[in-house]
């Protein structure tokens, strides 16, 4: 099965020759198609891939930034393999990924298939499922501003999302897939859909909407567990406009697209928050007070998200030590303290931290700037 990899390039180009490597060594990608959205590719900097791999690497140079969906259509347009692996330069993919999306994709009839990510090469950190979108969603943040029991609710919904999408060890059915990684068929884009993704969408909220076309389609997008890949995560900068602002321009285009008109019912200010411990400003890795945790009951986790519900969270194991005195157990909980590589992936900004014991729920919340 052949399949074509397209890379979107903005300002991150630093990942490309690692990434490009990887693919290369990739037997079933016959052509990897590398779109400069940033214009910061020059003849160069491929200059050995093209005398090495002359027919494989096809530099596309837009000449302006076209936003992430137009990017890739262009590149689709001009592929003409089975499958169109869409993949972010801050992606890597673990042994064996691509052969277990293409396996899942023929034998359960997937047009949109992708990986479970992880934030680190020793998958210590497991990132969440796609958060996806829709009017229920937006009216469960805003009311979770305003009560304890919508928030509560709210973060009790992606704890279960969260465990569920890494619980199973088969393939599964998702409403959304996120972009960083999909594999697509490629004639069913372009037959069904015209083109991979909906160009109304810059940036972002394009690999929603997809994913929707796909479920309406009677073709559910399918996650691969046995297909592991790393995200690097929010590693390009911000484009002409703010990632913010592009963020919100889309969630207004989705909107239209699905409701007619923004959706927001309740536009009330924030009159809830649980108890945070705030960390202030940090320039560097700092270390998490969690001995005053115990005694643990379930498993242990920290958890990373960029708002107090923690929707969505990136979540690592918390270690607890288990000691036998006179035949009596006890746990004992080590400092944790976020992994250096970890904290240079953070972009600029507000995080929050959670330590959640399976049994008990949430024990304590921190937040911190980093600037």
């Amino acid at each position: 099965m052949s399949v074509s990899a397209i890379i979107v390039n903005y300002h991150t180009s630093k990942y490309l020759p690692e990434l490009i490597d990887d693919l290369i060594a990739l037997k079933d990608i016959e052509q990897i198609f590398i779109v400069d959205n940033s214009s910061e590719i020059d003849g160069s900097f491929l200059s050995n891939y093209f005398v090495s791999y002359p027919h494989r690497i096809e530099l596309i140079k837009p000449g302006k930034n076209l936003g992430f969906g137009a990017g890739v259509n262009l590149a689709a347009s001009r592929a003409s393999s089975e499958y169109l692996l869409v993949i972010n330069p801050d992606v890597r993919l673990f042994p064996d990924c691509l052969t277990h999306l293409l396996e899942a994709a023929r034998k359960y009839g997937s047009v949109l298939t992708g990986p479970r990510f992880f934030w680190d090469d020793a998958k210590k950190y497991k990132l969440p499922p796609s958060q996806g979108a829709s009017s229920w969603l937006d009216y469960a943040f805003e009311a979770a501003g305003g009560s304890r029991l919508e928030f509560e609710h709210l973060s009790f919904y992606w704890q279960m999302c969260h465990e569920r999408f890494w619980s199973y060890t088969t393939p599964f059915t998702e409403l959304f897939l996120s972009g960083a990684c999909v594999l697509i068929n490629r004639q069913w884009a372009m037959e069904s859909l015209s083109a991979v993704f909906d160009e109304r969408f810059f940036l972002y909220f394009e690999d929603n909407d997809i994913s929707l076309r796909a479920h309406f389609n009677g073709v559910p997008p399918l996650c691969v567990p046995a297909a592991e890949a790393l995200h690097h995560y929010d590693q390009s900068p911000s484009p002409e406009k703010s990632k913010a602002d592009l963020m919100a321009q889309s969630h207004i285009q989705f909107s239209e697209k699905y409701y007619g008109g923004m959706t927001y019912l309740l536009n009330k200010k924030d009159t809830y928050l649980p108890e945070i411990s705030d960390m202030g400003l940090n320039t560097s890795p700092f270390s998490f007070d969690t001995k005053c945790l115990e005694p643990s009951v379930g498993n242990l986790y920290f958890e990373i998200g960029v708002n107090p519900c923690f929707v969505p969270f990136a979540q690592t194991d918390i270690k607890v030590t288990q000691t036998d005195i006179k035949g009596l157990y006890e746990n004992k909980i080590d400092v944790f303290t976020l992994d250096s590589t970890i904290w240079n992936r953070l972009a600029k900004g507000i995080y929050y931290g959670r330590a959640r014991d399976s049994i008990k729920g949430t024990l304590k919340i921190w937040k911190w700037q980093k600037v």
